[in-house]
């Protein structure tokens, strides 16, 4: 099941199986579940812990930008790091750094 409408999410996060849904589904970045868990992140450090959710956010970022990089696509890096921007992470300012260094490093890599 693709997700496809983070409003419709938004709405539906009502039950733990819902949390857990969009915490597995946050590494496909073709879906929206990363947005809404950095939306929502308040809701997932109350079940996993701020530390798992924030390392979580942090792998699935770095992996999008290394797929982003690999295929030329803009698009999902800019997608990846705007996310990161309004996020609720304590680091977001270092992983941001850490996103353009592997992008644009993996890009000129080729």
């Amino acid at each position: 099941m693709i997700i496809s409408n983070e409003k419709k999410l938004d709405r539906n996060i009502t039950s733990l199986e819902d949390l857990q849904f969009i915490y597995d589904f946050a590494d496909n970045p073709y879906t929206n579940a990363l947005s809404v868990l950095c939306k929502h992140k308040f809701l997932f450090d109350k079940k996993y812990s701020p530390q798992v959710v924030d390392q979580r956010i942090e792998n699935i970022a770095m992996n999008n930008v290394q797929q982003a990089a690999t295929r030329s696509d803009e698009k999902l890096y800019r997608q990846t790091r705007k996310i990161i921007e309004k996020s609720r992470l304590d680091a977001a300012e270092s992983l941001l750094l850490r996103i353009d260094a592997a992008y644009f490093n993996t890009s000129v890599e080729k």
